[in-house]
């Protein structure tokens, strides 16, 4: 078919491995796998091409009554029901994890907040429907188009009285929109509906030096209001009860596969991680897996697997000029496909086999970069990384 050479002269082009993982691998990253399909519970089943569903059925409970046969329903673009978003987030990490660019993945709802993997299966063309043939080649045929790449940026904190050590609602002082607003997220304090998470969001930019200007500029306005009313903010993993911050980097215009997103967790996320504090391990659970992302309204994505970097701020030009290196070159790096001892000790906080991959990362970058590259953006990075684990 037409579609198969195509897909596998993108693939080229892009540079996608063709490894792929079993099901077992899930588990190493905190994702609930099972054997056994439950009619009596909601299940979903997406078909993919990279980050974008192809087309989605759901089985609901309902549909028991029809003997030794699984009844699926094609899922209306309007309809919704409980947990619907996650399901197709965790569908998309799963084939992600597994390295399944073109696949169907069930996944199926437990009850309450509670999902798990049934089944993932790699798809050939001759098994798409004309529909979804069409969609895989509309993608592919988006990569042809000329881009210019915008970059931003979003980091939660909360708020704290340093005087009183009581955390503030956010919405008594800063309105929901803006470059400083405050996040949906909710809180009962009293019978009263609070907002205690604030959002520090940059103008976006077009490289990363302008992009870390914009950072800075938004910092200053903020610890300044805050040095004025005795306030402090408070980023990281997980500074208080159940609230588990997060430090997003966007893209604009530019189409989502498995490989941009790779990249970012191996030459990006993994070398971070060295700089995890308390908290981390509550949030690599779900908030902080590898390879959390989520479409912007800027036909692109936010990388979400950091955690908040707020207080980094000042310092981290080198670490937002590595993004924008490694979003504009991602197709031209190796993946590196880290082992799964690094894998758990990513999950663990393991931060002794962690800095071990950093020097092989450091090193592999030194080898296939350019002179140019790596001592300007590269070395900086690494560099950087280090200073802040001596402070």
């Amino acid at each position: 078919m037409k579609e198969s050479k195509k897909i596998k002269q993108f693939y080229e082009k892009i540079g996608h491995s063709t490894a792929k993982g079993m099901k077992e691998d899930l588990v190493d990253h905190g994702i609930n796998v099972t054997n056994l399909f439950d009619r009596r519970k909601t299940s979903l089943k997406i078909r993919n091409f990279h980050y974008e569903i192809l087309s989605c059925e759901v089985h609901y409970p309902k549909a028991v009554s029809v003997k030794n046969q699984i009844v699926w329903e094609n899922l209306d673009h309007s309809e919704s029901f409980y947990m619907l978003t996650e399901m197709k987030e965790l569908a998309l990490q799963a084939m992600y994890f597994l390295n399944i660019p073109l696949g169907e993945c069930i996944v199926q709802r437990n009850g309450k907040k509670s999902l798990s993997i049934f089944a993932t299966n790699s798809l050939f063309t001759d098994e798409l429907t004309s529909e979804e043939a069409n969609k895989v080649c509309s993608i592919i045929e988006s990569y042809e188009r000329v881009r210019y790449l915008s970059f931003g940026a979003d980091v939660e904190v909360l708020i704290r009285n340093w005087m009183t050590n009581k955390w503030i609602n956010v919405a008594s002082f800063v309105a929901k929109d803006g470059n400083i607003g405050y996040d949906s997220a909710i809180a009962l304090h009293e019978n009263r509906v609070t907002h205690p998470v604030l959002e520090l969001r940059p103008k976006y930019a077009y490289s990363g030096e302008e992009l870390h200007g914009n950072l800075l500029r938004e910092y200053n306005k903020l610890e300044d209001a805050l040095r004025d009313r005795n306030l402090e903010a408070v980023g990281g993993s997980n500074p208080y009860g159940r609230y588990l911050l997060g430090g997003h980097l966007h893209l604009g215009n530019q189409p989502l596969t498995f490989k941009h997103v790779r990249v970012l967790d191996e030459y990006l996320a993994l070398p971070f991680a060295l700089l995890g504090e308390d908290g981390d391990l509550k949030r690599r659970q779900h908030y902080g897996r590898l390879g959390n992302i989520r479409r912007n309204l800027f036909q692109g994505f936010e990388y979400r697997t950091l955690p908040s970097w707020y207080r980094f701020i000042p310092t981290m030009l080198p670490m937002i000029n590595w993004f924008e290196f490694l979003c504009r070159h991602s197709t031209e790096l190796p993946n590196l496909l880290p082992t799964k001892s690094v894998i758990t000790a990513y999950y663990d906080c393991d931060k002794d086999v962690l800095s071990e991959y950093v020097i092989d990362l450091r090193r592999h970058c030194k080898d296939v970069l350019t002179r140019k590259n790596y001592q300007y953006v590269a070395l900086p990075f690494f560099q950087w990384i280090e200073a802040q684990l001596k402070k």
